[in-house]
């Protein structure tokens, strides 16, 4: 019911030994009675027809009870521990020391399960379901639950001590960071030590390119650095790497992840974090009639800035609707957009049919993938 993430002595992730973690993840609910099931579990359930790993040695997964998922009853059936960490798992930082063995450092709680969603009723709206699944964090209902699920685990000790051990830490750490339009990820480990003593810290970030279901490819940077702290004070560790030192070098849908850890030397309280941050993606610009007449020829007017530090190659665009055909090809006149450089095209299309429509364009470049834009036009 946990989420394990594994480093060496030296502080360097052990990435092939790590639980996947993926950018999203897509299941179904359906309404169901459960005879099988305690009182209360009828209703809404999970069912995943895109499972992680198998499941009683096939492919599958639920339907699970969300009342069971919430609740963190683990032991009910079906696949209601799998999905338990899916949403609601702590993250468990595990050290490789010098024998070999893995000993258990660090507990995040607040990393998996954001954003719980699904399409509002009667609009394309997202209605937020988190709290379907799982309490607010911190609060006395998620801690019942966090202890309910660790005592279903193979590894209770270890685990209890580690949640235990975040009572008593003296110093507090946040990791923030943000991908600027740019192409610049800028990282900054903000640490405050609440100790009446001074403290002196080893600080490591690392940034490596990463896919959507968590694997990672590249080293993209290594910094590290050792700072004091006095008592009482809070300090900021900055670093930053270069979109033009990077865009080039990863895959076209892969991220940056950054990997912090810190230990204090004094007390060997310990910080492990990773994020992950993706370019800003600016919309496309499409500029389209209010309306027209069925079998009508209209303009769309295209248009995209470019705001990276580097030229974007290997460009490629479609624009489509249902319902509107295009007169031309619908490519760009050049396949490189300069670093800064706005690029306009006109495109002619013909309306079909009547009714609302959508018109969509998909840019994919070398450096970047799926950049989109919409636009809304009336065929009467």
């Amino acid at each position: 019911m946990t989420i394990d993430r594994h480093w060496n002595y030296d502080d360097t992730p052990l990435a092939d030994l790590n639980d996947s973690v993926w950018n999203f993840h897509v299941w179904n609910e359906v309404w169901l009675k459960r005879e099988d099931l305690p009182d209360g579990h009828d209703g809404w359930q999970a069912v995943d027809g895109t499972p992680q790993e198998a499941s009683e040695g096939v492919m599958q997964c639920g339907p699970a009870s969300v009342r069971a998922i919430k609740e963190g009853e683990v032991y009910l059936p079906y696949d209601s521990k799998f999905i338990i960490a899916e949403v609601n798992g702590d993250i468990i930082e595990w050290v490789k020391d010098k024998a070999g063995e893995m000993i258990p450092v660090y507990r995040d709680r607040n990393s998996i399960g954001y954003f719980i969603s699904t399409k509002a009723v009667g609009s394309s709206d997202r209605e937020d379901v988190t709290e379907n699944y799982k309490y607010k964090e911190g609060s006395s209902k998620e801690n019942a639950v966090t202890t309910r699920i660790v005592k279903y685990s193979s590894r209770k000790q270890e685990l209890l001590r580690i949640y235990k051990a975040d009572v008593s830490e003296k110093v507090k750490f946040k990791l923030d960071g943000a991908a600027k339009a740019s192409g610049n990820v800028c990282i900054k480990l903000n640490i405050h030590n609440t100790d009446d003593k001074k403290m002196d810290i080893d600080v490591k970030i690392t940034c490596v390119s990463t896919y959507y279901n968590g694997s990672t490819g590249d080293q993209l940077l290594v910094m590290t650095e050792n700072v004091q702290v006095e008592a009482g004070r809070e300090i900021t560790v900055d670093a930053e790497l270069a979109g033009k030192d990077y865009l080039n070098r990863i895959a076209t849908d892969s991220t940056v992840a950054v990997f912090c850890t810190a230990r204090v030397l004094q007390t060997g309280q310990c910080y492990f974090k990773k994020e992950s941050y993706q370019v800003d993606r600016p919309d496309i610009q499409l500029v389209v009639p209010d309306s027209v007449s069925a079998n009508e020829q209209f303009s769309v007017d295209f248009s995209y800035t470019n705001q990276l530090d580097i030229d974007l190659t290997e460009c490629r665009l479609r624009i489509d609707g249902p319902g509107l055909q295009p007169l031309h090809p619908t490519k760009l006149f050049k396949s490189t957009i300069s670093a800064g450089e706005t690029i306009n095209q006109t495109l002619t299309f013909k309306a079909r049919s009547v009714g609302v429509k959508e018109l969509v364009s998909l840019l994919h470049t070398r450096q970047l993938q799926n950049l989109t834009g919409s636009a809304i036009i009336t065929v009467t």
